[in-house]
């Protein structure tokens, strides 16, 4: 079967493994290492642009409000009671936010205050609510998003009885109070496997369930019960799901819960309904595609999410970028607008009016955890960015498989195509540059146009094509190399053909005009010979004949092209370039006469018959290539060239000469030869005469002859004396390479 080509094998390559890593980014280990390096990329875009001064700036309308060491240092430990909560929204309200929003949980009513609270300081002179405290009370903890709240501690006073009328405490009130100042409040919730059941819609107002679900609601995150803020507060104010996966590091932010078959915005998704003033029953939401925001101007935002209702968040900001105020120092600088005094504090409020106050916790040890471009941060930092692609419209996009995948296919066909069409040393340079390529490509599309390309897998699928490809060409090119060398090592000497094995590709059909020295070598007086002998014992003379002429013409570096009966045809310059390539020519010549002297003198003292043998050579361009089919190649030489060399052999029988060359190889000899000038013969075949002459070789057959014999007869020489050469060559010109 005909072998594939280059084309067909990379196309193969390219679709296998294209189908294998779509396969592996399907599988849980492989969507985790790609998150994990799509956190990596979205790292350095952060600290790429910070570096470069061109970060962009998180939305102005979001402004932290941090419950930092120096507010624990200010008010006391941690958490504070919740009566400081309420006099902080009654010094707040009168900058009118938009929305104020708190990343921490409401949800039980607390205990009385069993310690007496130390006085507000500078408090307003106006009956507004009072400053926050620095005292410490007692209180029970109120924990942030990232878990549901503690159960009271052991001396806390006992709870009322199941059937007693729910009672509203001090610190309670205070934050109810303080939450009816601001008519967009927005409180976290959480969902449960026990807890309390929404049974109607009642028991959430003013928070709503949304209704207009499309599509299949089977992947959305569910849960029968929730952890809700207590009655009073959440009849006052709303209440939103903050659920994220601390193992995703919240790099997928739930957008919508479903509770007992009701739908429930996300805190997130609730701060923006409040921002914007949307009714609930105007929100779409279309699964695996996005939900619709009707914003106050007419226009809609469109907040894409995936078939569970999670938003992919494309972190901007870490705690610092956003607009931060610690909570202590924000609400003194409000005391201080309220009790009309000019402070730093004041002077360094950050502007409230119209926008989103987002109160939560930055306290090493609480509420922190990973997130994709912070090893170590305050959870709450998560949700604003969350807020932040939303108000500006900076959202992440997944590029679709349908779309990568085709596009990865043909990178892989183009890169496993051109490594195939190089050597092996050059693939290892191409695999490297189209991984490097590839990663920046991704980078760049993340970078320019907030596209998450995979990357991990694709650069494995890259890595595996450039050990594949090598491992391919090697083997494959041993074969070929020995198919080759089988092929060639009948007419080429080991030197030139470990040459032409360095480029395999080379030997194929067709040929190309190059300038040979091509000889001819035939046998005087074989047909005498082999009369009356034995065919199997001519033939082995023969055969060692050819192989002590074929070697002399290997040691000369000459391509043998055939045997033709008892004729020899060998030619130079090609395959590889020679550039004393006539020299070498004529130099074998003579050394082929003296080597049949030599093995005349072996043969002495069992085969007393004589032959010769007759040399033409000849310089001129000829058809040089593999020609033939392709189950069957003879690389030969072709042209009247040739056929003038085969001429001068059989004349060498007219003007009893052993060796005859023409003009043209004359003209490229350097150094003393044994040169006779024999004029202009007439040659068949051609119309004009040509100047012919004979290279004489002192070396006399007959006394080759009887110095064997005398050898056979007295034994004086031993076989390697009889093996050693029994003339010098002609020397080669001092500027050839000897040993090409």
């Amino acid at each position: 079967m005909k072998s594939l080509s280059n084309t067909v094998i990379a196309a193969i390559i390219a679709v296998v493994l294209a189908a294998l890593i779509g396969l592996l980014l399907l599988l849980p280990i492989g969507r985790e290492i790609e998150a994990w390096t799509g956190d990596k990329m979205m790292t350095w875009r952060y600290d790429l642009l910070k570096k470069i001064g061109s970060e962009r700036k998180p939305d102005p309308h979001i402004v932290l409000v941090s419950i930092d060491q120096k507010s624990v240092s200010d008010l006391g430990r941690w958490p504070f009671p919740r009566n400081i909560h309420g006099q902080f929204l009654g010094v707040l309200a009168p900058q009118k936010p938009k929305v104020v929003a708190w990343d921490i949980f409401f949800t039980e009513r607390t205990t009385p205050n069993l310690t007496e609270p130390v006085p507000a300081p500078n408090p307003p002179a106006s009956p507004t609510p009072p400053t926050p405290t620095t005292g410490v009370p007692s209180a029970p903890p109120d924990t942030s998003s990232s878990a549901p709240p503690s159960p009271p501690a052991p001396d806390a006073p006992p709870s009322p009885a199941p059937n007693a009328p729910p009672q509203v405490q001090p610190d309670d009130a205070a934050l109810v109070e303080g939450a009816k100042l601001i008519p967009q409040m927005v409180t976290v919730s959480a969902r449960e496997s026990v807890g309390s059941t929404l049974k109607d819609d009642s028991e959430s107002l003013p928070t709503r369930p949304l209704k207009n679900i499309q599509g299949d609601r089977s992947s959305l995150i569910s849960y029968p019960y929730a952890i809700i803020p207590f009655p009073e507060l959440r009849k006052v104010s709303y209440f939103g799901f903050a659920d994220a996966d601390a193992n995703d590091l919240r790099r997928l932010i739930p957008l919508i819960i479903d509770i007992n078959d009701k739908v429930f915005p996300s805190w997130d998704l609730q701060v923006l309904m409040q921002y914007w003033d949307v009714d609930p029953d105007k929100v779409v939401v279309t699964l695996g595609h996005d939900i619709s925001l009707p914003r106050p101007d007419g226009t809609v935002a469109h907040l894409p999410i995936n078939a569970a209702g999670e938003f992919l968040v494309n972190y901007r900001g870490r705690t610092e970028d956003f607009s931060n105020d610690s909570y202590s120092t924000m609400g003194q600088g409000l005391a201080d607008i309220a009790n009309n005094q000019m402070t730093k504090e004041r002077a360094e409020l950050p502007p409230l009016k119209d926008n989103i106050v987002v109160v939560g916790v930055n306290l090493s040890g609480t509420d922190n955890g990973p997130i994709p471009i912070d090893k170590y941060s305050p959870l709450v930092v998560a949700h604003l960015n969350v807020l932040n692609n939303v108000l500006q419209e900076d959202y992440l996009h997944v590029l679709s498989p349908w779309i990568w995948l085709p596009i990865y296919t043909i990178f892989l066909f183009v890169a496993g195509n051109l490594m195939l069409r190089v050597g092996i040393a050059p693939m290892i340079p191409i695999g490297l540059v189209a991984m490097l390529l590839l990663g920046l490509v991704a980078f760049a599309a993340l970078f320019f146009g907030n596209w998450q390309v995979p990357v991990a897998g694709p650069e494995f699928g890259l890595l595996v094509l450039a050990s594949v490809i090598p491992t391919k060409r090697f083997f494959g090119e041993e074969r070929e190399k020995l198919r080759v060398k089988r092929a060639m090592s009948s007419y080429l000497s080991e030197k030139v053909m470990n040459k032409v094995l360095e480029h395999p590709d080379n030997i194929k059909l067709g040929g190309v005009k190059q300038v040979i020295t091509v000889m001819f070598c035939d046998i005087r007086g074989f047909t005498a010979y082999c009369d009356n002998r034995d065919s199997e014992e001519v033939l082995t003379v023969l055969n060692e004949y050819m192989e002590v002429m074929t070697q002399v013409v290997f040691k000369y570096d000459g391509t043998v092209d055939k045997y033709i009966g008892d004729c020899i045809m060998a030619f130079w310059n090609a395959p590889q370039e020679q550039a004393d390539h006539a020299q070498r020519a004529v130099c074998c010549a003579m050394e082929m006469r003296y080597a049949l002297a030599n093995f005349k003198t072996k043969r002495a003292g069992k085969d007393t018959e004589l032959f010769e043998c007759g040399i033409g050579i000849h310089t001129g361009e000829a058809l040089v290539g593999n020609m033939g089919s392709t189950l069957k190649l003879n690389y030969t030489a072709m042209g009247s060239n040739v056929n003038l060399g085969a001429r001068l052999e059989s004349l060498t029988k007219r003007l009893n000469e052993r060796i005859l060359i023409s003009q043209a190889t004359l003209d490229l000899l350097q150094g003393d030869f044994p040169i006779t000038d024999r004029g202009e013969a007439a040659i068949p075949g051609f119309a004009n005469p040509v100047h012919v002459y004979a290279v004489g070789a002192d070396q006399d057959i007959r006394s080759a002859l009887k110095i064997g014999r005398t050898i056979a007869a007295q034994q004086e020489y031993t076989a390697e004396e009889v093996s050693a050469p029994i003339w010098e060559p002609a020397p080669l010109p001092e500027d050839a390479d000897p040993n090409p």
